[in-house]
């Protein structure tokens, strides 16, 4: 058994500013959702995953995991009817302090903040078809945090959504997909899965507080690709861009490391910081 979990932020049209990577029209999300039903996929909840793993509980033959990160409202007006429409299930990661508010997180990054889910829409969604999860108390980086503010970011996190929807949440997905060993201890004291952003496929051997996950593009190719093999063309992509703008550093004379560097390497090296969110 294998899973690709796909990671979703906004489905609807993009602002003037926003990172093109996190936003895909409501167009391309249908075509994808289709592109899955016609090639045998059927959506499961990320409890779904962890029951075959701890009681064998039985899967579809080829299951897919689609998640949402932070929770924003044009999920309600264009996400999930399609979701219900075409009977797929979907995780919705959510910011429990930030609930009904905006996104702060992706102002220090230049882009526009937009509105959340309210606490009556996110109670409101079908069980049957979206499960909730945690995306932490306030969207920090969660690798900086003091041991004691880590622990509140994520048992706070669990308890104020948990008591939202009158059910345990005991998923995590790690804010901008970053994490590390201290990360990844805490988060499995208190959620039974957590999702980072590496790229990839999960099978039963697949560490349970860092599962794999990839960001969605509007790319056909890409998309089957990491689908039916776990491999994304623009991780890979980025991640030489981000290699080259490092190697020019350590060749390019003293003299010329305070300037900026300009075209594909500055380019890529920015982009590789600011996607894992």
């Amino acid at each position: 058994m294998r899973l690709p979990v796909l990671c979703y932020h906004h489905v609807g049209e993009k602002l003037p500013r926003s990172w093109p990577l996190l936003t895909v029209s409501p167009e391309v999300f249908r075509r994808q959702i289709a592109w899955l039903s016609s090639h045998g996929y059927t959506g499961i909840h990320a409890s779904e995953w962890l029951a075959w793993m701890r009681q064998g509980t039985a899967l579809p033959d080829k299951p897919v995991l689609i998640t949402f990160d932070d929770g924003y409202s044009d999920l309600v007006e264009h996400a999930i009817p399609l979701l219900e429409k075409s009977d797929f299930k979907a995780t919705i990661f959510i910011v429990s302090q930030h609930i009904g508010r905006a996104s702060t997180w992706d102002v220090p990054l230049g882009h526009p903040s937009r509105p959340l889910m309210t606490a009556e829409q996110v109670r409101e969604c079908p069980s049957h078809r979206i499960e909730i999860g945690a995306h932490s108390r306030t969207h920090p980086d969660l690798r900086t945090l003091p041991d004691a503010a880590l622990k509140t970011e994520l048992e706070g996190c669990r308890s104020e959504l948990t008591e939202l929807m009158g059910q345990p949440v005991n998923s995590l997905a790690y804010c901008f997909g970053f994490q590390n060993d201290q990360v990844r201890k805490r988060a499995g004291e208190s959620y039974d899965l957590s999702f980072s952003a590496k790229p990839g496929l999960n099978a039963w051997r697949t560490d349970s507080t860092c599962l794999r996950r990839m960001f969605v593009h509007s790319s056909r190719i890409n998309f089957a690709l990491q689908v039916k093999y776990g491999i994304d063309l623009h991780a890979v992509y980025r991640f030489a861009l981000d290699r080259s703008g490092r190697l020019l550093r350590k060749v390019l004379p003293l003299s010329s490391r305070s300037v900026p560097l300009t075209g594909q390497a500055a380019t890529g090296s920015a982009q590789v910081t600011d996607v894992n969110r």
